[in-house]
């Protein structure tokens, strides 16, 4: 399944190109990249990630 999510887009300083989405592991209570056929659309704010299951996203900036 391919889930999108809005970020943003008026935060100062950050490239939208360095977000990326994770969910949480909960058995190894940690957040876990899914950066499967990740894309980016700036035009319209949003972070694509094909996902195996549904999990609880969250996105963060990866220069963090």
């Amino acid at each position: 399944a391919t889930m999108c999510l809005n970020y943003d887009s008026t935060v100062s300083d950050v490239d939208a190109y360095s977000l990326n989405v994770y969910y949480f592991n909960e058995q190894s209570d940690e957040y876990i990249l899914e950066d499967t056929e990740k894309s980016v659309d700036t035009e319209n704010q949003r972070i694509c990630v094909s996902l195996g299951s549904w999990l609880i996203p969250k996105i963060f900036n990866s220069d963090s």
